[in-house]
Protein backbone atom coordinates (compact mmCIF):
# COMPACT_ATOMS: atom_id res chain seq x y z
CA UNK A 1 0.00 0.00 0.00
CA UNK A 2 1.28 3.39 -0.92
CA UNK A 3 0.36 7.02 -0.77
CA UNK A 4 1.69 9.88 -2.87
CA UNK A 5 4.59 11.83 -1.06
CA UNK A 6 3.71 15.14 0.62
CA UNK A 7 5.83 17.68 -0.67
CA UNK A 8 7.83 20.18 1.19
CA UNK A 9 5.55 23.04 0.30
CA UNK A 10 2.60 21.27 1.34
CA UNK A 11 4.25 20.57 4.47
CA UNK A 12 5.78 24.63 4.87
CA UNK A 13 1.70 25.75 4.33
CA UNK A 14 0.68 23.23 7.26
CA UNK A 15 3.54 24.69 9.61
CA UNK A 16 2.86 28.35 8.61
CA UNK A 17 -1.34 27.70 9.13
CA UNK A 18 0.01 26.02 12.70
CA UNK A 19 2.07 29.29 13.51
CA UNK A 20 -0.79 31.81 12.42
CA UNK A 21 -3.60 29.32 14.68
CA UNK A 22 -1.27 30.37 17.55
CA UNK A 23 0.07 33.55 17.32
CA UNK A 24 -2.57 35.70 15.35
CA UNK A 25 -5.18 34.93 18.79
CA UNK A 26 -2.53 35.97 21.08
CA UNK A 27 -1.47 39.08 19.33
CA UNK A 28 -5.26 40.30 19.03
CA UNK A 29 -5.65 39.09 22.50
CA UNK A 30 -2.59 41.52 23.51
CA UNK A 31 -3.67 44.37 21.42
CA UNK A 32 -7.28 44.63 22.72
CA UNK A 33 -5.94 44.75 26.20
CA UNK A 34 -3.24 46.88 25.58
CA UNK A 35 -5.60 49.11 23.93
CA UNK A 36 -9.10 48.91 26.29
CA UNK A 37 -6.96 48.49 29.86
CA UNK A 38 -9.05 44.98 30.12
CA UNK A 39 -7.99 42.07 32.12
CA UNK A 40 -6.76 39.08 30.42
CA UNK A 41 -8.89 36.76 32.69
CA UNK A 42 -11.74 38.13 31.07
CA UNK A 43 -9.93 36.68 27.70
CA UNK A 44 -9.12 33.56 29.12
CA UNK A 45 -12.60 33.06 30.61
CA UNK A 46 -13.95 33.25 27.22
CA UNK A 47 -11.42 30.39 26.04
CA UNK A 48 -12.32 28.13 28.81
CA UNK A 49 -16.17 28.50 27.68
CA UNK A 50 -14.83 27.10 24.53
CA UNK A 51 -13.00 24.28 25.81
CA UNK A 52 -15.44 23.08 28.65
CA UNK A 53 -18.70 23.80 26.25
CA UNK A 54 -17.44 22.89 23.17
CA UNK A 55 -14.77 20.29 23.44
CA UNK A 56 -15.77 18.35 26.85
CA UNK A 57 -19.43 18.39 26.58
CA UNK A 58 -20.77 19.48 23.27
CA UNK A 59 -18.42 16.65 21.14
CA UNK A 60 -18.07 13.96 23.00
CA UNK A 61 -22.55 13.62 22.92
CA UNK A 62 -22.65 14.90 19.41
CA UNK A 63 -20.25 12.55 18.39
CA UNK A 64 -22.15 9.34 20.50
CA UNK A 65 -25.22 10.06 18.34
CA UNK A 66 -23.80 10.20 15.02
CA UNK A 67 -20.43 8.02 14.69
CA UNK A 68 -20.88 4.82 16.15
CA UNK A 69 -23.22 2.42 14.40
CA UNK A 70 -26.20 2.41 16.35
CA UNK A 71 -30.31 2.84 15.45
CA UNK A 72 -30.15 6.79 15.91
CA UNK A 73 -26.75 7.42 13.91
CA UNK A 74 -28.27 5.24 10.54
CA UNK A 75 -31.43 7.13 10.86
CA UNK A 76 -29.31 10.70 11.15
CA UNK A 77 -26.89 9.75 9.07
CA UNK A 78 -29.37 8.37 6.07
CA UNK A 79 -30.88 11.87 6.36
CA UNK A 80 -28.46 14.50 5.21
CA UNK A 81 -30.47 17.40 5.87
CA UNK A 82 -31.51 16.06 9.43
CA UNK A 83 -27.74 15.26 10.03
CA UNK A 84 -26.74 19.15 9.28
CA UNK A 85 -29.35 20.18 11.43
CA UNK A 86 -27.44 18.18 14.19
CA UNK A 87 -24.71 19.41 13.55
CA UNK A 88 -25.75 22.83 13.92
CA UNK A 89 -27.68 22.62 17.03
CA UNK A 90 -25.00 21.22 19.27
CA UNK A 91 -22.64 24.13 19.23
CA UNK A 92 -25.76 26.28 18.99
CA UNK A 93 -26.89 25.11 22.42
CA UNK A 94 -23.87 24.54 24.33
CA UNK A 95 -21.86 27.32 22.80
CA UNK A 96 -24.33 30.04 23.75
CA UNK A 97 -24.99 28.40 26.77
CA UNK A 98 -21.00 28.33 28.01
CA UNK A 99 -21.43 31.96 26.78
CA UNK A 100 -24.49 32.14 29.13
CA UNK A 101 -23.12 30.74 31.91
CA UNK A 102 -20.29 32.56 31.97
CA UNK A 103 -21.53 36.41 31.91
CA UNK A 104 -23.83 34.91 34.60
CA UNK A 105 -21.07 33.50 37.50
CA UNK A 106 -17.56 34.12 36.17
CA UNK A 107 -17.92 37.53 34.66
CA UNK A 108 -20.91 38.56 36.12
CA UNK A 109 -19.88 41.52 38.18
CA UNK A 110 -17.67 43.11 35.04
CA UNK A 111 -20.59 45.01 33.12
CA UNK A 112 -18.58 47.19 30.89
CA UNK A 113 -19.27 46.80 27.29
CA UNK A 114 -15.44 45.38 26.42
CA UNK A 115 -16.29 42.21 28.41
CA UNK A 116 -18.58 41.08 25.69
CA UNK A 117 -15.36 41.51 23.50
CA UNK A 118 -12.54 40.30 25.33
CA UNK A 119 -14.81 36.93 25.81
CA UNK A 120 -15.21 36.56 22.09
CA UNK A 121 -11.37 37.44 21.50
CA UNK A 122 -10.75 34.56 23.99
CA UNK A 123 -13.67 32.03 22.88
CA UNK A 124 -12.56 32.54 19.03
CA UNK A 125 -9.33 32.47 19.60
CA UNK A 126 -9.32 29.15 21.58
CA UNK A 127 -11.63 27.74 18.26
CA UNK A 128 -8.82 28.86 15.93
CA UNK A 129 -5.86 27.52 18.25
CA UNK A 130 -7.23 24.15 19.20
CA UNK A 131 -9.07 23.27 15.75
CA UNK A 132 -7.01 24.57 13.10
CA UNK A 133 -3.47 25.43 14.90
CA UNK A 134 -3.78 21.60 16.58
CA UNK A 135 -5.65 19.84 13.18
CA UNK A 136 -2.64 21.82 11.51
CA UNK A 137 0.09 19.78 13.99
CA UNK A 138 -1.46 16.80 13.28
CA UNK A 139 -1.53 16.90 9.91
CA UNK A 140 2.21 17.09 9.69
CA UNK A 141 2.67 14.57 11.74
CA UNK A 142 0.72 12.56 9.07
CA UNK A 143 2.57 14.31 6.75
CA UNK A 144 5.56 13.04 7.82
CA UNK A 145 4.42 9.43 8.56
CA UNK A 146 3.66 9.25 4.70
CA UNK A 147 6.58 10.41 3.51
CA UNK A 148 8.48 7.68 5.56
CA UNK A 149 6.23 5.09 5.17
CA UNK A 150 4.59 4.62 8.41
CA UNK A 151 1.37 5.89 7.53
CA UNK A 152 0.31 2.45 5.76
CA UNK A 153 0.79 -0.05 8.41
CA UNK A 154 -1.50 2.52 11.11
CA UNK A 155 -3.66 2.22 7.97
CA UNK A 156 -3.63 -1.45 7.66
CA UNK A 157 -4.38 -1.66 11.66
CA UNK A 158 -7.35 0.74 11.43
CA UNK A 159 -8.83 -1.15 8.45
CA UNK A 160 -8.50 -4.61 10.77
CA UNK A 161 -10.17 -2.74 13.61
CA UNK A 162 -12.63 -0.31 12.04
CA UNK A 163 -12.96 -1.10 8.08
CA UNK A 164 -14.97 2.16 7.64
CA UNK A 165 -13.18 4.24 9.29
CA UNK A 166 -10.11 3.49 6.95
CA UNK A 167 -11.49 5.26 3.80
CA UNK A 168 -11.29 8.48 5.97
CA UNK A 169 -7.83 7.95 6.06
CA UNK A 170 -7.11 7.82 2.41
CA UNK A 171 -8.99 10.74 1.97
CA UNK A 172 -6.54 12.47 4.39
CA UNK A 173 -3.66 11.45 2.52
CA UNK A 174 -5.24 12.61 -0.77
CA UNK A 175 -6.11 15.89 0.75
CA UNK A 176 -2.25 16.49 2.68
CA UNK A 177 -0.75 15.74 -0.82
CA UNK A 178 -2.81 18.34 -2.46
CA UNK A 179 -2.24 20.52 -0.32
CA UNK A 180 -1.21 24.12 -0.83
CA UNK A 181 -0.79 27.83 0.57
CA UNK A 182 -4.64 28.66 -1.17
CA UNK A 183 -6.32 25.97 1.07
CA UNK A 184 -4.03 27.50 3.90
CA UNK A 185 -5.56 31.13 2.88
CA UNK A 186 -9.17 29.24 2.78
CA UNK A 187 -9.16 27.96 6.39
CA UNK A 188 -7.32 31.15 7.75
CA UNK A 189 -9.71 33.64 6.21
CA UNK A 190 -13.12 31.05 7.67
CA UNK A 191 -11.80 31.45 10.63
CA UNK A 192 -11.48 35.11 10.70
CA UNK A 193 -15.24 35.37 10.05
CA UNK A 194 -15.86 32.29 12.36
CA UNK A 195 -13.97 34.72 15.29
CA UNK A 196 -16.28 37.84 14.02
CA UNK A 197 -19.44 35.46 14.54
CA UNK A 198 -18.22 34.57 18.09
CA UNK A 199 -17.42 38.13 19.20
CA UNK A 200 -20.76 39.24 17.94
CA UNK A 201 -22.66 36.58 19.64
CA UNK A 202 -20.63 37.14 22.93
CA UNK A 203 -21.64 40.91 22.63
CA UNK A 204 -25.47 39.36 22.13
CA UNK A 205 -25.33 36.73 25.13
CA UNK A 206 -23.77 39.80 27.11
CA UNK A 207 -26.37 42.30 26.82
CA UNK A 208 -29.27 39.41 27.20
CA UNK A 209 -27.40 39.00 30.77
CA UNK A 210 -26.74 42.74 31.93
CA UNK A 211 -29.50 44.49 30.59
CA UNK A 212 -33.01 43.75 31.36
CA UNK A 213 -35.56 42.64 29.15
CA UNK A 214 -32.81 41.71 26.44
CA UNK A 215 -33.12 37.89 27.39
CA UNK A 216 -34.41 37.56 24.03
CA UNK A 217 -30.82 37.71 22.57
CA UNK A 218 -29.67 34.57 24.10
CA UNK A 219 -32.00 32.17 22.13
CA UNK A 220 -31.20 34.96 19.28
CA UNK A 221 -27.65 33.55 19.37
CA UNK A 222 -28.47 30.29 19.73
CA UNK A 223 -30.43 30.07 16.55
CA UNK A 224 -27.85 32.32 14.65
CA UNK A 225 -25.26 29.78 15.77
CA UNK A 226 -27.82 27.07 14.64
CA UNK A 227 -28.28 28.36 11.12
CA UNK A 228 -24.35 28.95 10.96
CA UNK A 229 -23.48 25.60 11.33
CA UNK A 230 -26.24 23.66 9.84
CA UNK A 231 -25.20 25.83 6.66
CA UNK A 232 -21.75 23.97 6.75
CA UNK A 233 -23.35 20.92 7.83
CA UNK A 234 -25.14 20.87 4.65
CA UNK A 235 -21.83 21.87 2.85
CA UNK A 236 -20.31 18.82 4.96
CA UNK A 237 -22.98 16.81 3.56
CA UNK A 238 -22.68 17.44 -0.08
CA UNK A 239 -26.44 18.94 -0.15
CA UNK A 240 -24.80 22.26 -0.42
CA UNK A 241 -22.79 20.89 -3.57
CA UNK A 242 -20.47 23.75 -4.19
CA UNK A 243 -16.92 24.96 -4.31
CA UNK A 244 -15.04 25.90 -0.91
CA UNK A 245 -14.93 29.60 -2.18
CA UNK A 246 -18.57 29.21 -3.16
CA UNK A 247 -19.73 28.62 0.46
CA UNK A 248 -17.16 31.30 2.16
CA UNK A 249 -19.39 33.20 -0.02
CA UNK A 250 -22.19 32.43 2.10
CA UNK A 251 -20.35 31.84 5.82
CA UNK A 252 -18.59 35.13 5.55
CA UNK A 253 -21.78 37.34 4.99
CA UNK A 254 -23.44 35.95 7.56
CA UNK A 255 -20.44 36.23 10.08
CA UNK A 256 -19.73 39.86 9.39
CA UNK A 257 -23.61 40.68 9.48
CA UNK A 258 -23.66 39.17 12.75
CA UNK A 259 -20.80 41.04 14.47
CA UNK A 260 -21.85 44.10 12.65
CA UNK A 261 -25.79 44.11 14.12
CA UNK A 262 -24.16 43.24 17.39
CA UNK A 263 -21.47 46.40 17.46
CA UNK A 264 -23.59 49.05 16.28
CA UNK A 265 -27.14 48.15 17.52
CA UNK A 266 -25.90 46.62 20.96
CA UNK A 267 -22.36 47.98 21.74
CA UNK A 268 -21.94 51.05 20.05
CA UNK A 269 -25.36 52.10 21.63
CA UNK A 270 -24.45 51.33 25.04
CA UNK A 271 -23.37 54.79 27.29
CA UNK A 272 -23.40 52.78 30.23
CA UNK A 273 -19.96 51.57 30.86
CA UNK A 274 -19.72 49.80 34.44
CA UNK A 275 -15.88 49.49 35.84
CA UNK A 276 -14.65 46.29 36.01
CA UNK A 277 -13.36 44.18 38.29
CA UNK A 278 -10.78 45.90 40.63
CA UNK A 279 -7.42 45.00 38.29
CA UNK A 280 -4.98 46.01 41.06
CA UNK A 281 -3.69 42.86 43.47
CA UNK A 282 -6.01 42.27 46.70
CA UNK A 283 -4.02 42.49 49.97
CA UNK A 284 -3.76 38.90 51.11
CA UNK A 285 -4.60 39.73 54.68
CA UNK A 286 -7.94 41.31 54.74
CA UNK A 287 -9.24 44.61 53.83
CA UNK A 288 -8.02 47.40 55.72
CA UNK A 289 -9.18 50.00 52.95
CA UNK A 290 -10.80 53.13 55.25
CA UNK A 291 -12.99 56.06 54.46
CA UNK A 292 -12.95 59.75 56.52
CA UNK A 293 -16.08 61.69 56.39
CA UNK A 294 -15.01 65.08 56.48
CA UNK A 295 -18.09 66.81 56.26
CA UNK A 296 -20.53 67.73 53.65
CA UNK A 297 -19.62 65.87 50.73
CA UNK A 298 -16.02 65.48 51.43
CA UNK A 299 -14.55 62.32 51.68
CA UNK A 300 -10.79 60.68 52.19
CA UNK A 301 -10.31 57.17 51.01
CA UNK A 302 -7.25 55.28 52.36
CA UNK A 303 -6.46 52.36 50.67
CA UNK A 304 -4.75 49.15 52.30
CA UNK A 305 -1.69 50.24 50.54
CA UNK A 306 -1.48 54.18 51.66
CA UNK A 307 -2.96 55.46 48.75
CA UNK A 308 -5.21 58.13 49.05
CA UNK A 309 -8.32 59.57 47.50
CA UNK A 310 -10.27 62.75 47.51
CA UNK A 311 -13.58 63.27 46.65
CA UNK A 312 -15.08 66.22 46.39
CA UNK A 313 -12.43 68.18 48.65
CA UNK A 314 -13.94 71.43 50.25
CA UNK A 315 -15.60 70.47 54.17
CA UNK A 316 -13.60 69.30 57.40
CA UNK A 317 -10.30 68.52 58.02
CA UNK A 318 -8.00 65.57 57.52
CA UNK A 319 -6.44 66.85 54.12
CA UNK A 320 -2.48 66.33 55.21
CA UNK A 321 -1.98 62.83 53.94
CA UNK A 322 -0.38 63.62 50.19
CA UNK A 323 -2.89 62.86 47.59
CA UNK A 324 -2.75 60.27 44.73
CA UNK A 325 -6.20 60.99 43.40
CA UNK A 326 -8.76 63.78 43.74
CA UNK A 327 -11.99 63.50 42.19
CA UNK A 328 -14.59 65.79 41.51
CA UNK A 329 -18.36 65.24 40.92
CA UNK A 330 -19.05 69.19 39.31
CA UNK A 331 -18.07 72.37 39.33
CA UNK A 332 -19.80 74.20 42.28
CA UNK A 333 -17.43 76.02 44.81
CA UNK A 334 -18.78 73.37 47.64
CA UNK A 335 -17.39 70.78 45.74
CA UNK A 336 -13.61 71.63 44.60
CA UNK A 337 -11.53 72.48 47.20
CA UNK A 338 -9.02 71.18 45.92
CA UNK A 339 -6.43 73.88 46.90
CA UNK A 340 -6.92 72.33 50.37
CA UNK A 341 -4.94 69.65 49.40
CA UNK A 342 -1.15 70.83 50.06
CA UNK A 343 0.50 67.41 49.54
CA UNK A 344 0.20 65.82 46.49
CA UNK A 345 2.58 62.51 45.37
CA UNK A 346 4.42 63.18 41.68
CA UNK A 347 1.39 61.33 39.97
CA UNK A 348 -1.63 62.43 41.69
CA UNK A 349 -3.73 62.39 39.26
CA UNK A 350 -7.25 64.72 39.50
CA UNK A 351 -10.85 63.36 37.28
CA UNK A 352 -13.08 66.24 36.95
CA UNK A 353 -16.61 66.01 35.72
CA UNK A 354 -14.73 66.83 32.30
CA UNK A 355 -12.72 64.14 32.22
CA UNK A 356 -15.21 62.02 33.56
CA UNK A 357 -17.87 62.60 30.74
CA UNK A 358 -14.95 62.82 27.60
CA UNK A 359 -17.04 62.75 25.04
CA UNK A 360 -20.54 62.32 26.59
CA UNK A 361 -19.55 59.32 27.90
CA UNK A 362 -19.51 57.92 31.09
CA UNK A 363 -15.74 57.18 31.33
CA UNK A 364 -14.17 54.13 33.48
CA UNK A 365 -10.47 55.08 34.63
CA UNK A 366 -8.58 51.77 36.01
CA UNK A 367 -5.91 52.29 37.99
CA UNK A 368 -3.39 50.25 39.38
CA UNK A 369 -4.72 50.68 42.60
CA UNK A 370 -8.75 51.57 42.62
CA UNK A 371 -10.93 51.45 39.53
CA UNK A 372 -13.15 54.90 38.88
CA UNK A 373 -16.56 54.42 37.11
CA UNK A 374 -18.33 57.56 36.49
CA UNK A 375 -21.78 57.64 36.76
CA UNK A 376 -24.94 59.99 36.17
CA UNK A 377 -25.83 62.63 37.75
CA UNK A 378 -28.06 65.96 37.68
CA UNK A 379 -31.18 65.66 36.95
CA UNK A 380 -32.45 68.77 38.76
CA UNK A 381 -32.30 72.51 37.40
CA UNK A 382 -29.58 73.28 39.33
CA UNK A 383 -27.11 70.40 37.90
CA UNK A 384 -27.43 69.38 34.21
CA UNK A 385 -26.99 65.76 33.52
CA UNK A 386 -23.73 66.92 31.07
CA UNK A 387 -21.36 68.49 33.56
CA UNK A 388 -21.92 66.33 36.77
CA UNK A 389 -21.49 62.78 37.64
CA UNK A 390 -21.36 60.72 39.86
CA UNK A 391 -18.67 57.89 41.09
CA UNK A 392 -18.06 54.41 41.60
CA UNK A 393 -15.00 52.99 43.55
CA UNK A 394 -13.89 49.19 43.36
CA UNK A 395 -11.01 49.47 46.10
CA UNK A 396 -8.30 47.17 46.48
CA UNK A 397 -10.04 44.80 48.97
CA UNK A 398 -12.96 44.48 47.20
CA UNK A 399 -15.35 47.06 48.27
CA UNK A 400 -17.54 49.15 46.48
CA UNK A 401 -18.48 52.68 46.90
CA UNK A 402 -20.84 54.93 45.26
CA UNK A 403 -21.04 58.67 45.61
CA UNK A 404 -24.18 60.44 44.12
CA UNK A 405 -22.66 63.71 43.54
CA UNK A 406 -25.17 66.69 43.24
CA UNK A 407 -28.27 65.02 41.81
CA UNK A 408 -32.06 64.11 41.94
CA UNK A 409 -32.53 60.67 40.78
CA UNK A 410 -31.23 59.33 37.90
CA UNK A 411 -32.05 56.76 34.85
CA UNK A 412 -29.20 54.78 35.58
CA UNK A 413 -30.23 54.08 39.39
CA UNK A 414 -32.00 50.94 38.58
CA UNK A 415 -29.18 49.51 36.68
CA UNK A 416 -26.75 50.40 39.81
CA UNK A 417 -29.24 47.83 42.12
CA UNK A 418 -27.42 44.77 40.06
CA UNK A 419 -24.07 46.21 41.54
CA UNK A 420 -24.34 45.14 44.81
CA UNK A 421 -22.77 48.40 46.06
CA UNK A 422 -20.83 48.44 49.73
CA UNK A 423 -21.32 51.78 50.45
CA UNK A 424 -23.80 54.04 48.94
CA UNK A 425 -23.55 58.12 49.47
CA UNK A 426 -26.79 60.18 48.39
CA UNK A 427 -26.57 63.60 48.78
CA UNK A 428 -30.63 65.01 50.58
CA UNK A 429 -30.54 68.63 51.28
CA UNK A 430 -34.08 69.02 49.68
CA UNK A 431 -32.77 72.88 48.33
CA UNK A 432 -30.19 72.11 45.43
CA UNK A 433 -30.42 68.44 45.33
CA UNK A 434 -33.04 66.01 45.96
CA UNK A 435 -35.17 66.14 49.72
CA UNK A 436 -34.97 63.32 52.42
CA UNK A 437 -38.31 61.47 50.18
CA UNK A 438 -36.54 60.96 46.80
CA UNK A 439 -32.95 60.39 48.41
CA UNK A 440 -34.63 57.35 50.74
CA UNK A 441 -36.15 56.33 47.43
CA UNK A 442 -33.38 56.27 45.45
CA UNK A 443 -31.65 54.20 48.29
CA UNK A 444 -34.33 51.52 47.68
CA UNK A 445 -33.54 51.76 44.26
CA UNK A 446 -29.70 50.83 44.56
CA UNK A 447 -30.02 48.84 47.59
CA UNK A 448 -26.51 49.59 49.10
CA UNK A 449 -25.73 47.24 51.94
CA UNK A 450 -24.75 50.29 53.83
CA UNK A 451 -26.62 53.92 52.94
CA UNK A 452 -24.86 57.11 54.34
CA UNK A 453 -26.69 60.30 53.77
CA UNK A 454 -24.41 63.78 52.83
CA UNK A 455 -24.47 67.09 51.76
CA UNK A 456 -27.23 67.85 54.22
CA UNK A 457 -27.98 71.24 54.42
CA UNK A 458 -25.83 73.82 52.57
CA UNK A 459 -23.02 76.10 54.20
CA UNK A 460 -23.03 73.15 57.06
CA UNK A 461 -20.91 70.22 57.62
CA UNK A 462 -23.72 68.20 59.06
CA UNK A 463 -27.39 68.42 60.04
CA UNK A 464 -27.95 65.60 62.58
CA UNK A 465 -31.87 66.14 62.01
CA UNK A 466 -31.68 65.51 58.19
CA UNK A 467 -29.62 62.45 58.70
CA UNK A 468 -31.95 60.86 61.12
CA UNK A 469 -34.98 61.73 58.06
CA UNK A 470 -33.06 59.80 55.88
CA UNK A 471 -35.51 56.61 55.42
CA UNK A 472 -33.27 54.15 53.74
CA UNK A 473 -33.27 50.93 55.35
CA UNK A 474 -29.47 49.98 55.38
CA UNK A 475 -28.92 53.38 56.98
CA UNK A 476 -25.31 54.64 57.84
CA UNK A 477 -25.02 57.83 59.60
CA UNK A 478 -21.03 59.20 59.97
CA UNK A 479 -20.39 62.32 61.28
CA UNK A 480 -17.56 64.46 60.08
CA UNK A 481 -14.12 63.29 61.56
CA UNK A 482 -15.77 59.70 61.50
CA UNK A 483 -13.15 57.11 59.88
CA UNK A 484 -14.71 53.99 58.92
CA UNK A 485 -13.01 50.46 57.50
CA UNK A 486 -14.51 49.44 54.38
CA UNK A 487 -15.60 45.63 54.75
CA UNK A 488 -17.23 43.72 51.83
Amino acid sequence: MEFENVSNQSIAALAAGAALAFTIPVIVAIIWKIKKKEPVSTILIGAATFIVFALILEKPIQNLLIVPDHAVSRFLNARPVLWAFVVGLFPGVFEETGRLVAFKTALKRRKNRETSISHGIGHGGAEVMLLLGYTYITYIAYAVMINTGAFAAVVEQVRAAAPAQAESLFTLADQLAAFSFADLGTGLLERVFACLFHTGASILVFYACRDKGKFFLYPLAVALHTALDFTAGLYLAKVLNVSPWAFEAIFAPFCILTFLGAFFLLYKKDRYTPVTDYKGERPMNGNTDRLLYQGHASLRITTASGKVIYIDPYAGEGYEPAADLILITHAHSDHTGVGLIKNRNPDCRVITYKEALEGGIHRVFNLDYVGVEAVEAGYNRNHSVTECVGYILTLPGGATVYVSGDTSKTKQMSLLAQRNIDYAFFCCDGIYNMDLDEASECASIVGAKHCIPYHMAPGRLFDISRAEGFGAANRLILTPGEEIELTV
